[in-house]
């Protein structure tokens, strides 16, 4: 529930007890200001206090959610028994007509909110509520005791939900400002996880370049003039694919950018943004270890590449490393806090989430975007 939603659950709950306490006290007080009979000067004000207690736990949060059921129904028992009590009311029929018609807003009001919508539910409460002061108020005109008492009570209204409102406000910014740093924060960690990752796939990387260029290399001299897929070279990535620090594909290129072997079947597109990306070049051009975050279809890694060189021949291709950055890698990230979800979204929209209840996917996308742009 938002914090817009309970500070209008508090103000309609709040009314609703003064009123209710109001009507309880004025019959009891002064019964024949609404000419209420014997017996409902004992029925009446029990539903007043039945419709004040619901009022009070369902307003304050007392109880939580699961006690709903329980508070509609004591808030239904206290319309039940005033709406009875003013069956052989001596007054006017205006007013038992609007009194009748607020206790009806009152029990509209509860089946929507057992419905699931509890701020339409405080909305047709308010209303209600209304009915009800209006005739109490009308009621009390004829006494000065019972005016001073309800011009008090409409004050002490005015007064606390200025206050309360207000103070909500500034306590739901505030912890709002506080989630939002810690969150913040976090964020920042996750960023240095993954340049961590990309610190992982680059010593893959360097294990696989020297591997190569140790064993095969009249091979990669060979694939360097004559770039074509090579069964060894895949077989030495699957070997070693289980004893590096890699959780993503291996890869072999040459010095033009020829994907040789893959430690795995690759998609087309994916080969292509592969051989393609910047750190691939980077470490062609410079002769340097190069390592970034790279996309590869609809999947994020930390990508690591290292360049194989040989006497003679200088680089002759590359070595490439990765970590795969999907939903086991951001459920292992949140492991000491189950309640914290973690995304990694694209231009593209969301490429990995972690498990768990987390915000709606077009929310993430427009923070993302944001931050992109």
């Amino acid at each position: 529930m938002s914090s817009s939603a309970v500070q209008v659950r508090f103000a309609v709950e709040f009314a609703t007890f003064l009123v209710a306490i109001a009507g309880a006290a004025l019959v009891a007080l002064r019964p024949a200001l609404i000419g209420a009979s014997s017996r409902a000067r004992i029925t009446l004000p029990v539903g007043f206090v039945l419709i004040g207690v619901a009022a009070f736990l369902h307003g304050s949060l007392v109880v939580g959610s699961s006690a709903d059921s329980w508070v509609a129904a004591i808030r239904l028992a206290g319309v039940v028994l005033v709406a009875l009590s003013t069956l052989r009311w001596d007054t006017e029929p205006a007013f038992r007509s609007v009194l009748l018609g607020g206790l009806l807003l009152m029990a509209i009001a509860e089946a929507v909110g057992l419905a699931g919508s509890d701020t339409s539910a405080s909305w047709i409460r308010v209303g209600g509520t209304i009915c009800v002061a209006v005739v109490l108020f009308t009621s009390s005109r004829r006494s000065i005791p019972a005016r001073v008492v309800t011009s008090a009570a409409a004050t002490l209204l005015l007064v606390v939900l200025a206050v309360s409102v207000a103070l909500s406000a500034v306590i739901a910014n505030n912890v709002r400002d506080e989630a939002l740093r810690q969150v913040q924060g976090r964020d920042r960690i996750e960023i240095d996880q993954v340049d961590a990752a990309t610190t992982l796939a680059i010593r893959s990387a360097n294990i696989l370049a020297q591997a190569e260029q140790n064993a095969h290399a009249d091979l990669v001299n060979a694939l360097s003039q004559s770039p074509t897929p090579n069964e060894q070279i895949r077989a030495d990535l699957q070997q070693l694919s289980g004893s590096l620090f890699s959780t993503g594909p291996l890869a072999y290129l040459t010095d033009k950018g020829f994907v040789v072997a893959t430690d795995r079947v690759l998609d087309a597109p994916s080969l292509t943004q592969l051989s393609g990306s910047a750190p691939v070049r980077e470490a062609l051009q410079t002769g340097e270890a190069r390592s970034a975050p790279q996309l590869l279809g609809r999947q994020a890694f930390a990508v690591g590449v290292a360049p194989v060189k040989t006497p003679g021949h200088g680089v002759v291709g590359v070595a490439v490393a990765s970590v795969l950055l999907d939903k086991y890698y951001l459920n292992i990230r949140r492991v000491t806090e189950p309640q914290l979800h973690l995304a990694v979204v694209g231009r593209d929209g969301v490429l990995a989430s972690s498990d768990g209840r987390g915000p709606p996917v077009s929310a993430m996308e427009a923070v993302a975007k944001k931050a992109l742009t």
